[in-house]
Parts: C-alpha cells; structure tokens; sequence
C-alpha cells in the first residue's frame, strides 16, 4: 500500500460500544490502495461463506470513501475498522474525512435512472450485506453489518434458489464488480435487468 507520508487527515477511531475492535487499517486515498486492504480484511473473515458478497459491498465502500469523501486528496487517509462481538456479530466501518451527507436523500437507482451514471453504489451495498448504517462522527462512516453465520437476515423468496448466482455490473461511470454470490449471502440480493446480470434471475 501507498506510504501515508503526504496525509495530514486521518479519521479519527469509529465508537463501536461493545463491539471489540478486532483490526484497523489506515490508507491512502488511492484506488489502488483497496485491493490489497479488501484481501487483507477477508483474509480476517475466511470462516464467512459471504465472502464474495462482502468484498463486493466493502470495495464500493471504499471507493465512494476515497472518491466522494477524501476526494481523491493525497493528504486525506480512510480508516477500515473490523469490529466483532461476543455473540458473532461482525460489523466493518469505512470512516473517510468527509462533512457526511444524508443517503435517505440519494435517489433510487431503478425505474427512470437506471441507466443513470451514478447512484448505484449505496444501492448495490445494501443488497449485498445484512444492512448498512450511515453515521457522521468527525467523518463519514459507513458501517456494513454482516449476515450472522447460522442465518441471513431477511425474507427469501418462495421460489427454489440456484446454488449460486454469478453477479457483475459494468456500467459508465460504475466500478466493474464480479463474482459469485452464494445463497446464504443473497439477504435480500434481488437481480435487477441492466443493472445486475445473473445466470439466475428470479422475476
């Protein structure tokens, strides 16, 4: 990863309450920075079966972080935090040093704006994991929570599911996304045409 010797902003520590602090990383605002964290954060979660969709979900994390919040600023960093509790639950929290914004106020993504070049990122984050909390603390973070591992949240569909879904989306102005998603990670994962194509898609 970059060295953090041009930052002069680093987010300060995500209040995460009786969650333990399990690891954090601090990095650079540079794209090419978040493969190398992403692999180290799965790494971290190996035991999860969602690791696909959680690396999906964390990689749009942290663009959006770098792009939006530090804008791309060299002396701006991002802090990823992985926090666990007794019980099993697992949270990531990407904290950049934004002044925040309101997500309810970020327009939906389907219908009219589907071929719309931004707007898909909040979206797709949230098919992706249990659910995602936004929170303005010095910094804007993101927190993903996890699907517990003996059950995802959420309702599924009454129809047989197919052992796995490939996913990608590959639109202008969108980060390629690719993978496979297996159906314990598949919370509330509902395959959109355009938007997200699928060697299943359940209509």
């Amino acid at each position: 990863m970059n060295a953090l010797t041009n930052v002069t902003q680093v987010p300060s520590p995500c209040k995460l309450g009786e969650f333990q602090v399990s690891r954090e990383w601090v990095i650079a605002s540079c794209l090419t920075d978040i493969q190398l964290v992403v692999s180290e954060v799965l790494n971290e979660l190996k035991e999860r079966p969602d690791l696909v969709a959680v690396e999906l979900a964390l990689h749009e994390t942290l663009t959006n972080a770098i792009v939006h919040g530090n804008q791309e600023s060299i002396s701006k960093a991002v802090r990823i935090t992985l926090g666990r509790r007794r019980s099993g639950d697992v949270v990531l929290v990407v904290k950049d040093c934004g002044s925040g914004f309101d997500a309810d106020l970020v327009p939906d993504p389907l219908g009219d704006r589907l071929l719309c070049e931004r707007g898909r990122g909040i979206f797709l984050m949230r098919q992706l994991v249990a659910s995602v909390e936004f929170v303005y603390d010095h910094g804007t973070e993101v927190r993903l929570w996890l699907a517990p591992l003996d059950g995802a949240k959420g309702n599924h569909t009454s129809l047989a599911e197919p052992d796995e879904v490939s996913v990608s989306c590959d639109l202008p102005g969108e980060s390629l996304f690719s993978g496979v998603i297996p159906p314990q990670a598949r919370t509330n994962f509902l395959p959109t045409p355009l938007l997200i194509s699928a060697s299943a898609i359940v209509s």
